[in-house]
């Protein structure tokens, strides 16, 4: 049978290695792969990888009220250009956050008009939705829980509600994600802390400790109410013996750990000063190597950006608790996890598994995460020859900066495929005939 669309010549991540065969497209669905498979049209991949798309679990989109700072059109843009074809958007959006139907089919609405990539909706976990959880669970791929104050987030209050939050979505079934820093920890040394603006000032007020008082109880709610949790962006040594046995004891757990804590350590305040500066923070080199050796032995499931953008100016100008928190990943997301592979000496399979199948596989995403027979076409043309460097010039996110300014990556995204529609082609993003979608779950 002939396909609409053949890619052919390239190297095929078919999940395991790297085969050379092509993939043929059809109605928007890889309908075949293998060496023999003929198109009526076809993309040339000799030289090229051809990688199914990444899929981020973890990515502030903005707009609205922030809409200066990122939309769903320059979000989306950054993520085909970075090789990734769905992202989940996080619910603490500015003086709008998502915990009413209403607003999540607005912000759904908003999404299928201009994003460029599929996409998943978090809903918020506070007052306001616990109570209705289960209607709330229709339009949404997860349920997210601060149980600390971060940006646009207050964080939830007291062990009663906890308790609620918790059993409110394990009776939906869908996961509950959870922002792990305890706030009585934080207020106690943010005290201590005081008025310092100095860049270390941030890491003594939000320290090691918040994290894993955190994540225990997270565990301990998870395990007593059957829910299903996936901590994200984990960032110390202290909370993975803790994740490690929750594992063990067949809780219902799954980890993230961002490219924010896997490149940054608390010695790059030296260079970066506040620029850096996200919740949790960038800890120690010892932490940071923990980390690594968690995701290697799979206490932690796989790789999110905490694509969290804020203007040059923002970053740079304010002192202290004024700055912001966050970075933007999604326009260098596949080339920055091959050079963090390539700097630690991971197999490319397995670094791709991490923003692949992994979470596809955690949140139950239908047809997305494998090039495989009737998945979702889903692909990246990667030429890994090809040096390209972090420049704000090249960025398609409206941050237009980046504390990696200038550092050379192994390779970069040269097209960009959703569901067979070129989105993303030679560094430009192409809206003519795609409709984004939400994502589908099974169960």
């Amino acid at each position: 049978m002939e396909c609409e669309v053949v890619l052919k010549g390239g190297r095929v991540f078919t999940g395991k290695k790297f085969e050379a065969v092509n993939v043929g497209v059809s109605k928007g669905r890889i309908t075949a792969v293998g060496k023999g498979v003929r198109g009526k049209k076809s993309i040339d991949c000799r030289g090229r990888w051809v990688l199914p798309a990444a899929l981020d679990v973890h990515v502030h989109a903005r707009d609205f009220k922030e809409a200066a700072k990122e939309t769903w059109r320059s979000a989306s843009s950054a993520a085909a250009h970075g090789g990734v074809g769905c992202f989940f958007d996080m619910p603490n959006n500015q003086g709008f956050a998502m915990n009413s139907l209403a607003r999540l089919r607005q912000k759904e609405s908003r999404a299928l008009r201009d994003s460029l990539v599929d996409f998943g909706l978090y809903a918020a976990l506070d007052e306001a939705s616990v109570e209705n959880a289960r209607a709330l669970a229709k339009d949404c791929v997860g349920f997210k829980l601060y149980m600390a104050e971060s940006t646009n987030a207050r964080g939830a209050k007291g062990q009663e509600f906890l308790e609620r939050a918790f059993q409110a979505v394990a009776k939906t079934g869908k996961i509950l994600v959870v922002h792990a820093e305890d706030p009585e920890t934080i207020e106690r040394f943010a005290r201590h802390a005081g008025k310092r603006t100095d860049p270390y000032a941030h890491y003594d007020a939000r320290p090691n400790l918040s994290e894993a008082v955190a994540v225990h109880k997270a565990l301990s709610l998870a395990e007593r109410f059957g829910t299903r949790l996936h901590v994200t962006h984990v960032s110390t040594h202290e909370a993975l013996p803790l994740i490690a046995l929750a594992k063990k004891k067949k809780v219902d757990v799954s980890a993230d750990c961002s490219f924010t804590h896997l490149t940054f350590s608390l010695s790059d305040h030296e260079r970066h000063a506040h620029c850096i500066k996200v919740n949790p923070p960038a800890r120690t080199e010892a932490d940071r190597e923990a980390l690594w050796i968690a995701l290697r032995k799979g206490v932690i499931d796989f790789i999110a950006s905490d694509h969290a953008p804020h203007p040059k100016k923002e970053k740079l100008g304010p002192k202290g608790k004024n700055v912001p928190s966050g970075l933007p990943w999604l326009d260098f997301f596949l080339p920055r996890l091959l050079a963090l592979a390539k700097k630690r000496k991971v197999p490319v399979e397995e670094a791709l598994a991490w923003v692949t199948e992994k979470p596809a596989k955690r949140f139950k995403v239908k047809d997305k995460g494998r090039i495989a027979r009737g998945f979702d076409a889903d692909l990246v043309v990667f030429d890994p020859r090809a040096g390209s460097r972090v420049t704000a010039k090249a960025m398609h996110s409206k941050s237009k900066w980046h504390p990696l300014e200038g550092e050379k990556l192994p390779g970069k995204v040269e097209t960009t495929l959703i569901r067979g529609c070129v989105v993303f082609d030679k560094g430009k993003p192409l809206r003519r005939g795609f409709k984004a979608r939400r994502v589908a779950l099974d169960g």
